[in-house]
């Protein structure tokens, strides 16, 4: 998160900046440029047209957005959205990576902490299947439990379902020939959790920067509004 405060900062003082060049700057020169009959830069009447409809037709555009939302949430809260999001999930490109090591690290910590506890893989799958929220990863979750109920070796029912790392699936393998497999899954979440922690910190590095391009291109293009109808005014004058 501090990563992410530098680039806030700099998104609030750029919607500062365009909102005061757009309502206090901007206006201004189109009553001059009204005055001498000429015509504003592109940029600039963009702007000005955009801040007229929305000043206009504000109550139009927050109905629409209010829809829109209202919408996206009862879709996201129904079946086949909480399934779209979840294959969302496991599948953007960026994202599929984090998603993918945060449900293995709750796999590997569910079923650490039942095998503790004495519980059987077919009841610490059962449970699974209940704590992990995700309609998309409900049918390979289900293939492991199936697998397990056919006599399959948790190992085997693993590799099968796709959705465990295959690093896991070899020390599971590992601690299966051992008989410490509880061990095995304490190690695999140390592990995990260490790989995600590093993960999530460089995609946070590699955000701050893009935010910080995208912003400065959208303060540059506000301040061309700007400066465009000075130069105009001068060649005017």
């Amino acid at each position: 998160m501090s990563a992410l405060t530098y680039p806030a900062i700099i998104a609030v003082m750029a919607l500062a900046v365009a909102f005061w060049s757009i309502t206090s700057v901007l206006p201004n020169y189109a009553i001059m440029f009204e005055a001498q009959g000429a015509r504003l830069p592109a940029p600039t009447a963009f702007l000005l047209n955009l801040s007229a409809f929305m000043s206009q037709y504000w109550f139009v555009v927050l109905t629409i957005a209010c829809v829109l939302a209202v919408g996206c949430m009862i879709y996201c809260m129904s079946g086949h959205g909480q399934y779209t999001l979840g294959l969302l999930k496991m599948r953007a490109p960026i994202l599929k990576r984090l998603n993918g090591k945060l449900v293995n690290i709750r796999f590997c910590l569910c079923m650490s902490m039942l095998a503790n506890a004495g519980m059987s893989h077919v009841v610490s799958m059962q449970i699974i299947l209940s704590v992990i929220p995700n309609p998309y990863l409900d049918k390979p979750l289900r293939g492991i439990f199936e697998g397990l109920i056919s006599g399959q070796q948790l190992s085997v029912c693993l590799k099968q379902s796709g959705i465990i790392d295959f690093m896991i699936v070899n020390m599971v393998r590992a601690g299966e020939s051992s008989g410490k497999l509880a061990d095995v899954f304490d190690h695999c979440v140390a592990y995990l959790e260490n790989e995600y922690e590093r993960e999530s910190a460089t995609l946070t590095r590699l955000i701050e920067p893009a935010m910080t391009l995208i912003l400065g291109i959208v303060t540059l293009g506000i301040m061309l509004s700007v400066i465009l109808p000075t130069f105009e005014l001068v060649n005017i004058y």
